[in-house]
């Protein structure tokens, strides 16, 4: 995690095999150049012997919009920003308006 990107950002940029991707306003994901949430996904669902269609996930930032559009299910938060809810399947209430207990409702989870 990067916290204060106008402080280490130069730090990060000339390393080489990595990434980083935006979080919230101040936070930054600094991962592996071909790693993320759409590439951890589905290795562990092969692993587990886990179909793409059985997958739900939850996300509201930048970082989230692969992983969002290419799992079985995506859902954004309502606070999320407007590309991931572009990305998602079904965008619920705020996370601080019980988000994900809604959607998990609503889809017949729980």
């Amino acid at each position: 995690m990067l916290y204060d990107p106008e402080i280490y950002a130069s730090r990060i940029l000339p390393l080489k095999h990595i990434k980083y991707t935006h979080t919230v306003s101040y936070c930054y994901d600094v991962i592996h150049e071909n790693g993320g949430k759409q590439i951890g996904i589905p290795a562990m669902a092969a692993h587990y012997g886990i179909r793409n269609d059985e997958i739900l996930v939850f996300g509201d930032g930048p970082n989230d919009v692969d992983m969002l559009r290419d799992v079985g299910f995506g859902v954004a938060m309502g606070n999320g920003c407007a590309k991931a809810k572009a990305a998602a399947n079904y965008v619920t209430t705020d996370v601080d308006n019980d988000g994900i207990y809604r959607a998990l409702k609503e889809l017949g989870v729980i």
